[in-house]
């Protein structure tokens, strides 16, 4: 389970495993770049790319072939298929919502996406 939000270097394995890669660019500052040069929008005032479900739905390694969200009241799971050399195989992370708030569906569903594609990057490493 995480409820905690990720480190930079987490953050930046993910980004990096699907494909983006981190330059300066032309005005000087660090910012990501998707494989054809454009830069990745959008970003935070420090360039990084925003982890929401917009861009991890767009950069998103293509290996994934499956995306299930459930919500429960504690909280939200998610849970991928993929594609691996031996067939498939599945990942789930959960994320809590630390908070009564029921409006945060968004931003827990990033976040357990996030941490899925994390534990992909983390099986394909291992």
């Amino acid at each position: 389970m995480n409820t905690e939000q990720p480190t930079e270097a987490q953050v930046k394995k993910v980004w990096e495993g699907c494909g983006l890669k981190k330059f300066i660019a032309t005005d000087g500052k660090y910012h990501w770049f998707e494989d054809g040069g454009d830069i990745c929008s959008p970003t935070d005032d420090n360039g990084n790319v925003l982890i929401d479900l917009n861009n991890l739905f767009k950069y998103a390694p293509d290996i994934i072939v499956g995306i299930t969200f459930r919500y429960y009241p504690g909280g939200c799971e998610c849970e991928l298929t993929y594609i691996t050399e031996a067939g498939f195989d599945t990942v789930k992370s959960w994320v809590q919502n630390e908070t009564d708030d029921e409006n945060k569906s968004r931003e827990l569903s990033a976040l357990a996406l996030f941490w899925a594609i994390f534990k992909i990057d983390e099986a394909s490493a291992g």
